[in-house]
């Protein structure tokens, strides 16, 4: 500054002769002055960027730059695993045995011993009859016998002697044949009092009537004191189902039925079903497929056996069966809710590095309640799930989910 002002002293000493050059000095004075004044404020003027020296520098892109508002959304996470193509429907339990329990003898009930509602093992006693008068004629059945043993062996001890007496001249040989005749008739006899006998043990064991399976009682219609009859057309003195396992039967769609025919051939196709209102599954395999479509209900009836040893599935009631009919390989796997239907197609939006929106179409190839299996992501990458309504592609956002990325 010193410098200048000296400058500007030798200037007047040197111009003050004439004005016009006095004016000269004046406007150089100011040129000074106005190259001083932006020195000082701005610096000095950086040289212009070298060009880029090599083909790599020149095609290398840009990184992508958000525009617009920040906008708040919550993300999730593309998953990338197999994915099972579930096929569910409605169905009814069914028994895979029910008994209705029916005396073979008319009798009297003499004792009850289960209640309504009871578990019974096969073989467990249920009911006793009055067997009074089938143990009498069991008894008889084995005087019977005895007496004609008896008969048998008397008429057996005629031949003997009969033949004694034929060797020694004193009997006639038709005698003894007519002896031998006898006795034959006897052994006839006892075959049929041991064959009666067996008949009389077995119409005892009518009056204990014990359970054919395993499974649960249903409604006693039989007491003490109440008389039951041997006939088919007679009330039921109780019903047993079984109740493990059980059986599920729907209708399976003949669009399906290739799917499911070639599951069948790499293994037992799996199901589940919930019952009605329960929150906990049983798992099970399919085990009947229907010869036939059935018109009427526009598909194959089909069935699945499940082990059920807990009761949460009961016979005739209505449950949700669904069928694994497929299983994609390593597919990506993103929540329904994420996915936009635009005029062009299904789309998604993609959170890039630098927190930007992009759009990217994909396909559905499955569903299943609120995931669906696409194409068109890959596995680690993170799309929006809420907060689509206000955004656009290159859209910067802020994930308000507050779940850190991986």
């Amino acid at each position: 500054m010193l410098k200048l002002w000296r400058i500007v002293i030798s200037g007047f000493r040197m111009v003050k002769s004439g004005l016009c050059w006095r004016w000269l000095f004046i406007g150089i004075l100011l040129g000074l002055m106005a190259w001083l004044i932006r020195s000082l404020l701005f610096g000095p003027t950086a040289p212009p960027p070298a060009a880029a020296s090599g083909p790599a520098q020149a095609l290398k892109p840009a990184p992508s730059q958000p525009r617009g508002p920040v906008v708040a959304v919550t993300t999730t996470p593309v998953l990338q695993s197999d994915f099972p193509v579930i096929f569910e429907t409605n169905a009814s339990v069914a028994a895979l045995k029910t008994v209705d329990l029916r005396a073979q003898t008319t009798n009297t009930v003499q004792s009850v011993h289960v209640k309504e509602g009871d578990f019974v093992r096969r073989g467990q006693l249920l009911f006793t009859l009055d067997h009074r008068a089938d143990q009498a004629y069991l008894e008889k059945a084995r005087a019977q016998l005895a007496k004609d043993q008896a008969s048998s062996a008397d008429a057996q001890r005629q031949v003997e002697r009969s033949r004694e007496l034929l060797a020694q001249g004193f009997l006639s040989r038709s005698a003894v044949d007519t002896t031998l005749a006898q006795s034959e008739a006897l052994n006839a006899a006892v075959l049929a009092s041991q064959a009666a006998l067996r008949a009389a043990e077995v119409n005892l064991t009518y009056n204990m009537i014990r359970s054919p399976m395993d499974g649960r009682i249903g409604v006693i219609t039989a007491h003490a004191g109440s008389l039951v009859l041997a006939n088919a057309s007679a009330p039921p003195m109780l019903t047993i189902t079984q109740m493990n396992p059980v059986t599920v039967n729907f209708s399976l769609p003949e669009s399906l039925l290739a799917s499911v025919q070639k599951r069948q051939t790499q293994g037992p196709v799996a199901v589940e079903v919930f019952a009605a209102g329960a929150k906990t599954s049983v798992s099970g395999a399919l085990s009947f497929i229907d010869s036939t479509v059935d018109m009427a209900v526009g598909g194959v009836r089909s069935k699945a056996q499940l082990n059920n040893p807990e009761s949460l599935l009961w016979p005739g009631q209505s449950a949700m069966v669904q069928v694994i009919v497929d299983v994609l390989q390593n597919v990506a796997q993103i929540p329904l809710a994420s996915i936009i239907n635009s005029p062009e197609g299904t789309m998604v939006y993609v959170i890039d590095a630098n927190n930007v929106a992009q759009a990217r179409q994909v396909q559905i190839l499955a569903q299943s309640k609120t995931i669906a299996a696409v194409s068109g992501l890959q596995g680690g990458e993170w799309v929006v799930l809420d907060g689509k309504q206000n955004l656009r592609p290159g859209h910067a956002v802020r994930d308000s989910s507050s779940k850190p990325k991986p």
